[in-house]
């Protein structure tokens, strides 16, 4: 169970568990774009899963900066995006990746860079500051419950650019 649920509007945010704030990192889904040829998010989503060194080497760049905070790395995650790279929510015979194992993935690379605590990115379904069309939210909780699944080792969720 998640034990915080952060909205934040600035890089810090109240901590009631330590008493204190957390600086949050800056970003991993941009900063791998920057260190790799990844030409969207879901393909650095990927990476998760397919490099996974590469991206618990960007959380701990954000831990050795000050971040006591890191968020996984789940923002292209959801199902209408890696859809488009053949990663679907259930596993079948033809596909051995799910949105699950995503991130499941992500998760420990976020925790294996040593942050005090790990956020799991609960992104829109669909494009970022776009209303999620009546196909995305029909499927609501079948596709959030697959991010969901894989984000039990987070300490809390936060919300991203939610419409």
């Amino acid at each position: 169970s998640y034990s915080t649920f952060i909205m934040p509007s600035a890089p810090f945010t109240c901590d009631a568990r330590y008493g204190t704030c957390l600086l949050l990192d800056g970003g991993i889904g941009h900063e791998l774009k920057l260190r790799t040829d990844a030409k969207a998010f879901v393909y650095t989503s990927l990476m998760n899963v397919q490099e996974p060194g590469v991206v618990t080497d960007v959380h701990s760049a954000f831990v050795r900066a000050g971040a006591t905070a890191v968020t996984a790395n789940c923002y292209g995650a959801t199902p209408h995006h890696l859809a488009k790279a053949g990663v679907h929510i259930y596993r079948t015979k033809n596909r051995d990746m799910t949105v699950t194992d995503v991130c499941t993935a992500a998760c420990s690379c976020a925790r294996n860079a040593g942050a005090r605590t790990v956020l799991a990115s609960l992104p829109p379904l669909g494009e970022s500051y776009e209303r999620a069309t009546e196909e995305l939210l029909a499927y609501a909780n079948e596709s959030y419950g697959a991010m969901l699944a894989g984000m039990q080792d987070a300490d809390g969720l936060i919300a991203e650019t939610l419409t």
